[in-house]
């Protein structure tokens, strides 16, 4: 697709432990040894998946907070629920996947339960999946095919909110 797609993270997690997270080291592609894999399960790029990666192993430094982004980060005091989004973010899987590698890192720190996860797919052109990460007790994994229920609250939050995030990007940058 050539058209941008828009990145969403809704996870559970303490006011305290979003802090931890926000000043904890970014974490890289090289942390995690799961991207080839799912790269390679069927074409998901033009190009070698195996090159970018490597390339982009070690692109976050410093804390995860200045690794993120997003164009807005909310915290809701009363559920415990940090938002991110970024209505239109890139077309490229190089500037998708710093934010996933970095975004991965808060499954240290959120609460375990439902819909914890991170989305970058097609909102405003359709609903293709570039690609997700759910977190569970276990950690993360990634996939192509993110609850319906992750998808459901992604889908509301842009419904909502969409109209204005993009007219307040265009705003700021002059095109979208």
């Amino acid at each position: 697709m050539s058209e941008p797609a828009s990145f969403f993270l809704h996870a559970h997690i303490t006011e305290s432990n979003l802090k931890k997270f926000f000043h904890s080291p970014a974490t890289n592609i090289k942390d995690y040894d799961d991207w080839l894999p799912w790269f390679t399960e069927e074409q998901r790029l033009y190009g070698d998946p195996a090159k970018m990666l490597n390339n982009l192993a070690t692109c976050n430094s410093g804390e995860s907070e200045k690794n993120i982004y997003a164009e807005h980060i909310n915290f809701n005091k009363e559920t415990q629920i940090v938002t991110m989004d970024h209505i239109f973010l890139s077309e490229s899987y190089e500037t998708f996947m710093p934010l996933m590698a970095c975004v991965r890192g808060i499954e240290k720190f959120i609460t375990p339960g439902k819909n914890n996860f991170a989305l970058i797919y097609y909102y405003w052109w359709g609903s293709e999946i570039a690609i997700a990460l759910e977190f569970d007790a276990n950690g993360s994994r990634i996939t192509a095919n993110p609850k319906a229920e992750n998808l459901t609250i992604a889908d509301a939050f842009f419904d909502e909110h969409g109209e204005a995030l993009a007219e307040e990007l265009y705003n700021k940058q002059g095109f979208i």
